[in-house]
């Protein structure tokens, strides 16, 4: 099975009769239409886009003769026909012979058709259509990339806020926790402070009272002589127990 080259059926015919009607000339299908201006017009993105059928050249100096287009169907769409307005004014603004053809038996007319004045019937609203497409292609993506551009810097401001905010929010409940603990520190403090304060005033009212508190100690009393005990010269039960020994409870500490 063979493979379909860049050459349809139509145009390989063409090919073939052209070199067997022109064979002085040079015939190369398929060239850009920029390299074939190149040198005669500033290049632009659009003319990019385009390509010549058939350039007939001079073999020895290279110097283009003609262009010749084989058009089918698809050129007399209103994009076909665009593109064709615009392809005949590039050739002209370069002063380049563009002939067209239907068929490829007209490649034997070629000979005739090149000493013949270029005539260009071009709608001045279709001329260059296409670039006046891209270049609204152009403008309205930079419109899309402006948009894009401020949506995506709104969308880093907006997340680069929200982290502030979040960072910022958990900065403060730390902050705030912080607080929150070190009040409940003072607070524990402070009760542990007035319990201690509380347990030395009561260590204190303690050790006072004892202190003071009276203490008596259990004396033994020796009993006193008579003489001393006598009343009047009379001894009497009182004397009795005067001179008789016994324990008292004596205060030997506080005050009496």
């Amino acid at each position: 099975m063979f493979k379909q080259g860049p050459s349809t059926n139509r145009e390989r015919e063409t090919l073939l009769l052209l070199r067997k009607a022109l064979p002085e000339y040079e015939i190369n299908p398929h060239m850009r239409l920029a390299n074939v201006v190149r040198g005669k017009l500033a290049y632009t993105g659009a003319m990019g886009q385009y390509e010549l059928d058939f350039v007939v050249q001079n073999p020895e100096t290279g110097e283009v003769i003609c262009a010749i287009e084989l058009d089918d169907t698809t050129h007399d769409t209103d994009d076909g026909r665009r593109r064709d307005a615009n392809k005949n004014r590039w050739m002209e603004q370069a002063r380049i012979l563009l002939i067209r053809i239907r068929m490829p038996s007209e490649a034997f007319t070629i000979r005739e058709r090149l000493n013949l004045p270029g005539k260009f019937d071009i709608p001045e609203e279709t001329v260059y259509s296409f670039e006046k497409k891209s270049t609204s292609k152009t403008f309205t993506k930079m419109v899309q990339g402006a948009v894009f551009l401020i949506a995506a810097i709104v969308f880093a401001f907006w997340a680069f806020n929200a982290v502030i905010k979040g960072v910022t929010s958990n900065f403060n409940s730390k902050v705030l926790a912080q607080q929150q603990m070190n009040q409940q520190n003072l607070i524990r403090q402070a009760e542990a402070d007035s319990l201690k304060k509380l347990e030395s005033e009561q260590m204190e009212a303690r050790r006072t009272v004892n202190v003071q508190s009276p203490h008596y100690e259990r004396v033994l009393i020796r009993g006193k002589s008579a003489r001393e005990c006598s009343n009047g010269n009379v001894i009497n039960n009182i004397s009795i127990a005067c001179m008789k020994d016994h324990y008292e409870n004596v205060w030997v500490t506080g005050n009496p």
